[in-house]
């Protein structure tokens, strides 16, 4: 029977520890902050697209990196129950809004769906025209936090 030497045991623990901390670099490193921006294009259909935010070294934080600062209005919490819908519709106001946990989808033009999950960040910027549907597609409720923007 094989009995590993400590010297074996602790290189392949000094081995397991860079390779769970090369891991977590990798994890870690700067990956892009990318949020779906829906808004009213000329056809007065809303559409949408991916936008990266963008980054840079924060000068309160060592080794961190911000956005710059968005002026907002207020904040709440939305909860929509599983299964409901709501038919189309624009927001009041730009805003952020940050699906906290459940599953849904927004509808806009062409019947494109944009998915919800947990962690999805959408800016509704769509105020005029047609507008978008939101479905509230899992088992459980679909809740938000919603930023509106302030006015510019």
């Amino acid at each position: 029977m094989y009995s590993p030497s400590s010297k074996a045991k602790a290189l392949f623990f000094i081995g397991f520890m860079v390779v769970t901390a090369s891991a977590r670099l990798v994890a870690q490193q700067h990956e892009p902050i990318t949020v779906t921006r829906l808004y009213t294009a000329s056809d007065g259909q809303t559409h949408a697209e991916n936008v990266e935010v963008k980054m840079s070294p924060a000068t309160i934080y060592a080794e961190a990196d911000a956005s710059q600062a968005v002026k907002v209005s207020e904040a709440q919490f939305f909860r929509l129950p599983k299964g409901k819908v709501q038919d189309w519709h624009n927001p009041a106001h730009r805003q952020y809004v940050v699906t906290l946990s459940g599953r849904g989808e927004v509808e806009i033009a062409g019947g494109q769906k944009i998915l919800l999950s947990p962690g999805r960040v959408v800016l509704l910027e769509n105020v005029s025209g047609k507008g978008h549907i939101t479905r509230s597609i899992g088992s459980e409720d679909l809740t938000f936090f919603i930023v509106p923007l302030a006015v510019r």
